[in-house]
């Protein structure tokens, strides 16, 4: 029965697609109304509280120090994790917070995003070559799954770390300690990402839980101020051209361009 239900909505979304419509009556291209909130977790360093549409998504930034990469002595690590909390969704059983391969993708896409487009300055986290380095831990939690994670995480991830007080490290007899004092990670870019879902020859941004049901798949890019592609992700088996592909590149700049200037995520100086 569940299979039944889920084709008949799919076939519903497709026709009104079909027709240039949206079910909550949204452009193609159009965003569905941001805001969010920072410092909302007293225990971390950085956090943030966004709203995607029906969306919702906590993000929490803590520091710590550690070892570094052994490709990397000399620069600070970033670790990035995402969970879904079982209310979040009705796709989810109860039960403890749940890390499946949508979240593991969540991830890895903001992950890449953020040290590609080289957000942080690693190279300034560095307590000790190939000893000690600071340790960025960015927890990624869903609490409304109401489509478009990837976009909405990524943008609540840069909007935390940017409002990050870290602590202050400092080596004392050949040890990390930390400090009473804090300061704003070293920031550089600041990348945006936009998922581009395909439907037919159709595109749309920011697609609903239930559009991502309907639709053929999408291209994610994290884009930062200069446009340039960070990160790319394809999600779902439906083909792409190469006309496809450079559409949907066109309109995912458009798109984070104005959505950075209403924003006002701008990089540093």
């Amino acid at each position: 029965m569940q299979e039944v239900l889920e084709e008949v909505k799919r076939e519903s979304i497709r026709s009104l697609v079909t027709d240039g419509k949206r079910a909550d009556g949204r452009a193609f291209d159009q965003f569905r109304e941001i805001t969010y909130e920072t410092n909302v977790i007293s225990t971390a360093e950085g956090s943030c509280l966004l709203h995607l549409g029906d969306t919702q998504i906590l993000v929490a930034v803590k520091t710590a120090a550690g070892e570094p990469y052994p490709d990397s002595p000399d620069e600070g690590v970033l670790i990035t994790s995402a969970e879904l909390v079982p209310l979040a969704s009705p796709d989810v059983e109860s039960g403890p917070p749940l890390s499946s391969d949508k979240y593991i993708e969540i991830a890895r896409v903001v992950d890449r995003s953020i040290r590609e487009s080289k957000m942080i300055d690693f190279g300034k986290l560095c307590l000790e070559k190939g000893k000690y380095v600071i340790v960025l831990f960015v927890d990624i939690h869903t609490l409304d799954d109401g489509g478009n994670l990837i976009d909405g995480a990524t943008l609540a991830c840069v909007i935390a770390l940017m409002a990050c007080r870290a602590k202050k490290w400092q080596l004392k007899d050949g040890k990390p300690v930390a400090t009473d004092q804090t300061q704003p990670l070293p920031m550089g870019r600041v990348p945006i990402a936009c998922s581009i879902a395909k439907f037919g020859e159709a595109l749309l941004v920011d697609t609903t839980h239930e559009e991502e049901i309907g639709m053929d798949s999408k291209i994610v890019f994290g884009l930062d101020e200069g446009e340039h592609i960070r990160a790319m992700q394809k999600t779902g088996s439906g083909p792409w051209s190469r006309e496809q592909i450079k559409a949907a590149l066109e309109l995912a700049r458009r798109t984070v361009s104005d959505l950075r200037k209403k924003l006002k995520l701008e990089a540093a100086a």
